[in-house]
């Protein structure tokens, strides 16, 4: 349950102070992109990666190399457009030159090389990694992200569009140094890690919480459902739901 507007205000508050501090003391913006691709190498050999045959990668700079290995591993390659505008875009492996790569898993690249997964498309996806960064993490699998609030909001999406395996983990490819050991505040809708990836390892942790399976309607202003498709057409599909049913 989430807690009334009052409450929520003073996580969010909380967190743009904690995500200022974290990355000024922890570094969290600038070293983490120089470590990234030792990161992505760590995730490359887990067995969770391994297993995976479509995986959703957060498009931010740090994970580029990530997106780079799914493809070239021959697994199918999910991203978020840009601000969550168009929803989701699909990358099919084997598919894109191996000089286009860097590339085909930007933000441009990918509306280049992939295409846009419509309703049906997302449902008869089976997600079995979802991976991010991250400012920081806690040990318990709390995750203080970049403000935008663009993972949590793509999880929710996705899942509720049936596009999620129901034992899916997730993953945050952070430096050693933004895994802090005090816990990180965390509202409703914030998706908790399962898998800590550094530059040396891959820390599973013994406990995760279970993510939020759903979109927390009522903390969405109708402004920004307007502007992203998904949300859009979930909030019509549920209005005519809740219409046939009175």
């Amino acid at each position: 349950m989430c807690g009334d507007r009052a409450e929520i205000s003073s996580i969010q508050e909380l967190k743009k102070v904690l995500r200022h501090e974290l990355t000024v003391t922890a570094a969290g913006g600038k070293q983490a992109v120089p470590l990234a691709g030792r990161a992505a190498e760590i995730l490359r050999r887990s067995s969770v990666y391994r297993s995976a045959k479509q995986v959703f990668v957060a498009p931010q700079p740090a994970l580029q190399q990530v997106r780079i290995n799914c493809l070239a591993d021959g697994k199918a390659l999910v991203m978020a457009t840009a601000g969550l505008k168009e929803g989701f875009c699909f990358l099919k492996p084997y598919t894109v030159p191996f000089r286009d790569l860097a590339f085909a898993v930007s933000l441009k690249g990918a509306a280049k090389f992939g295409h846009l997964l419509n309703e049906k498309e997302i449902a008869d996806l089976d997600l079995s990694l979802l991976v991010t960064a991250a400012v920081a993490v806690d040990r318990q699998g709390g995750r203080l992200g970049m403000g935008s609030g663009f993972f949590d909001l793509s999880y929710a999406i996705l899942y509720t569009m049936g596009g999620v395996s129901k034992t899916a983990q997730v993953a945050a490819c952070i430096a050693q140094e933004q895994i802090v050991d005090r816990g990180l505040p965390m509202t409703c809708w914030d998706v908790p890690v399962n898998l800590l990836v550094t530059q040396d390892e891959v820390q599973m942790l013994a406990a995760p919480s279970s993510p939020a399976t759903r979109i927390y309607w009522d903390h969405l202003p109708a402004k920004r459902i307007r502007k992203l498709k998904p949300l859009w057409l979930l909030k019509k599909l549920r209005t005519e739901d809740n219409g046939q049913k009175g």
